[in-house]
Parts: C-alpha cells; structure tokens; sequence
C-alpha cells in the first residue's frame, strides 16, 4: 500500500507534503514517509501519527481476522463509528471486507528496525484511548532526526471526529512551519 501512495505522491514533488495517518493509517503515513525519504525533488513537511504505537512498539495481538464477531467486538471497543452499522445486514456484508483487510494489515505489520526518517513527528491521540498512552511520544521520536511534538486531544480512539478542524489547522501549520 505505502509503494503504491508514495508513488502517485511523486507526481506532487513540486509541492510540500504533509502525510497524516489514523490507527492503522498511522502506519501507513509513516511507511510512506520511509519510502519519500530520499526521492529527488519531494518536500516533505510533516508527518503526523494519530493513535498509533509507533512500529517497533507494535505486536501481534493474536485476532482472528476471519471471525467477523470478534472484529466487532473490538470495533465496538474502540468506539468506532461503524459499530452501529454492523446491526445492519446489508451495511455489515458491505462494510466487513475492509474491516478484515485493515485486521489483517495490522496484525501482520510489526517491524522489529523501522529506519529514522528525517521528517519531524507529531503523534497525536485522544486522552483516553486505551491503544495508546504518555510513553508512545518516545517511541515516535525515536524514529526522526527531526522534532517530535504530541498532542493529546479529549476523547478515545476516534477522537478525531469530534475534533476534525482542530487537527487540520494544526496539520496546516505545522506543515507551513516546516517549509
């Protein structure tokens, strides 16, 4: 996934980039950045991680991908928005493929030596999501040579949805600043 993002990205080495990734996406952002790091011409500002470990934190947590009750479940633990949508037969038949993919992807991606990346980190994370706590900055800033700043916002693992134009603008800044 992150070969086939940092490629259409380099039609855009004109312009500065920000990457920003959620949960999974986090990974993804930052895999992304890996491959971005010394393509000629990119600028790349920003890299921002939200509710994440970051990877050499993370560990297999022994899901079964295939068992689509326990993946609700789990949804359902994080608060996540398409909880209530799995009541629904059609939206669940629809919904669950993406669902078991991203399972997947999570459970197979745990990179013992993720490479430091030059771009500065800004993890963010709802203050109380239970993925994620105060020691996971480090962990992040181990993997720049740049500066690593946190933002704890209020809420759980989908925090972000309460607090969408507060994390753009901060994005946009930082990007800007980083020019």
């Amino acid at each position: 996934m992150a070969e086939h993002i940092a490629a259409e990205l380099l039609t855009l080495s004109d312009l500065p980039l920000g990457l920003f990734g959620h949960s999974m996406g986090a990974s993804v952002a930052y895999e992304v950045a890996v491959r971005l790091e010394n393509a000629p011409g990119v600028r790349l500002a920003f890299l921002g991680v939200s509710a994440r470990k970051a990877p050499q934190e993370l560990k297999p947590r022994g899901i079964d991908c295939q068992n689509d009750d326990e993946l609700i479940s789990l949804l359902e633990e994080l608060g996540g928005p398409d909880a209530d949508a799995m009541k629904n037969r059609q939206l669940r038949e629809l919904i669950m493929p993406g669902i078991r993919a991203d399972f997947t992807a999570c459970e197979s991606y745990h990179p013992a030596h993720p490479p430091v990346v030059n771009v500065p980190i800004t993890f963010y994370r709802g203050s109380v999501d239970r993925a994620t706590d105060a020691d996971d900055i480090k962990y992040w800033a181990d993997l720049t040579k740049g500066n690593s700043v946190e933002r704890v916002l209020p809420g759980g693992h989908f925090y972000l949805l309460e607090h969408e134009q507060l994390i753009m603008l901060d994005v946009a800044r930082r990007i800007y600043t980083n020019l």
